[in-house]
């Protein structure tokens, strides 16, 4: 349970509805009933303090300022919030960014517009925004920080700094969506609303400009999906006395994304009203589109009450089936029919997450190998490999590893003295092996070619007479 500045208390089950709150303050209760909610004032802080904060917006009211219609920068509310900019507006206030004076907090502030904020009722639901907003502890929730009234009676509340964009944005900017993005913004959007619902609230007004995404400040991804803006929300008779402003007949809420039961009346819907609006907001985030087009209410009514809209699989035929199968259940025109909670809806799109995973082919392992036979394959391609690199790249390397041969290139001549040398033969002769030799002069005398003795080569060696008159081999 959220608890900070005393707006996070449980409210008791006896609480006074909006509207006796409001009669209360403007004195228009009987001495009996006035007796009764003095003496729950006494025992429940939260609906005393809610009585103080709106207390001061009652008796004679200004016109609104210059300073009011915009807050300059550098102007403070009630001396503790430094206004920054104004960052935003909803239906019924505007948001500032503001720090927090002491703690140097950034915070963003949500001020009452000043054309309503002298209705008590109005008034009333603002401050009631922020007390049901307070009792969701979750994570997809906005958190409420303060409440209060500013010195010009203009109630605001004080909410923690979302840095990122509306989803109403983001769509326009990126749909349709990839399928696994579309679901984790699902699954969260899910996981507000079943803490919502938990504590009996239903939002009644859910649509992609009411659901924040906080993106990183490193790569822009998305890190948290919160709902904002309960201030058409419903509190369920057993959570708080019945306390809702809304009369029967009165449409509350965006008619582009309602259900059909709260097209016809807004105060008997429940919390699959709010699914509706999910399965709304899923259809859009998958297609680029919203799921009923028209421009006109009246047109726009009667498409939704004929449910007839565009099948997602011809619009993105990749969808999985899963998928279309829980956007089509939270479209059921008959509530009985529909998604009968947040958690199973989640449990649909988990469901769908599994499924895509099943999808994926699997290609199955060979027939008829055994684990003997898939082993000796391994073996046998091992082998060939180190064959591989073992073996000579080329016969030019076997050859050069072979020893250098013994026999001399050419065959020395022994030609006599007394002959007179013919002219040398030309260099071109001498490189060729197998050349003729040339012929000798007439009466010259030939010896025959003597042939070298050959022997291995080794270190050189020379021979000596020792003093017996023996030979000696002598290493040089």
């Amino acid at each position: 349970m959220k608890t900070s500045m005393g707006i996070g208390m449980e409210l008791q089950p006896q609480c006074p509805d909006d509207e006796t709150i409001a009669g209360y303050i403007q004195d228009r209760l009987s001495e009996t009933s006035r007796a009764w909610v003095n003496s729950h004032l006494d025992a429940c802080e939260e609906c005393r303090t809610l009585v103080s904060a709106l207390a001061k917006t009652e008796g004679p009211q200004e016109p609104p300022s210059e300073h009011w219609c915009g807050l300059e920068p550098g102007s403070f509310i009630d001396d503790k919030y430094e206004i920054v900019e104004e960052i935003g507006e909803g239906g019924m206030g505007v948001v500032y960014l503001a720090k927090q004076a002491g703690l140097q907090r950034t915070v963003a502030i949500k001020l009452m517009r000043s054309e309503i904020h002298a209705s008590v009722d109005a008034a009333v639901r603002f401050a009631r925004e922020a007390r049901i907003t307070a009792q969701i502890d979750s994570p997809h929730v906005v958190n409420i920080l303060d409440v209060g009234v500013t010195s010009d009676k203009i109630p605001y509340m004080v909410m923690e700094h979302l840095k990122g964009c509306d989803l109403a944005t983001y769509i326009a900017d990126h749909a349709p969506l990839q399928i696994a993005e579309v679901v984790s913004i699902v699954q969260q959007l899910c996981v507000g609303l079943r803490e919502a619902h938990a504590v009996g609230v239903v939002h009644r007004d859910l649509k992609p400009a009411n659901v924040f995404l906080v993106r990183s400040s490193l790569d822009q991804s998305i890190t948290r999906v919160v709902i904002l803006d309960f201030g058409v929300s419903k509190f369920s008779e057993s959570a708080a006395g019945g306390m809702d402003l809304t009369q029967t007949g009165m449409i509350m809420g965006s008619p582009r994304y309602m259900a059909p039961e709260q097209l016809a009346d807004s105060k008997s819907v429940d919390y699959r009203a709010d699914l509706w609006s999910v399965g709304i907001i899923l259809y859009e985030l998958l297609t680029g589109l919203p799921p009923f087009r028209s421009n006109t209410l009246v047109h726009l009514v009667t498409e939704i009450l004929s449910g007839k809209r565009e099948p997602i699989s011809s619009l993105r035929p990749e969808v999985p089936a899963f998928l279309i199968a829980a956007v089509d259940q939270c479209l059921k025109i008959e509530v009985e029919q529909r998604t009968e909670s947040a958690s199973a809806l989640l449990h649909a799109l988990a469901h769908t997450q599994a499924a895509q995973v099943e999808a994926i082919p699997v290609l199955p392992p060979p027939q008829g190998f055994s684990l003997r036979a898939m082993m000796a394959l391994l073996l046998l391609a091992v082998a060939s490999v180190a064959a591989f690199l073992l073996w000579p790249s080329s016969d030019a390397e076997v050859v050069r590893k072979q020893p250098p041969s013994t026999v001399p290139l050419v065959t020395p001549l022994t030609v006599d003295a007394s002959v007179p040398v013919p002219d040398a033969p030309s260099a071109a002769v001498l490189q060729q092996d197998a050349a003729p030799v040339p012929a000798p002069a007439q009466n010259s005398v030939v010896t025959p070619p003597k042939t070298p003795r050959t022997r291995p080569r080794g270190p050189r060696r020379t021979t000596e007479d020792n003093d017996d008159g023996e030979l000696l081999d002598i290493p040089l």
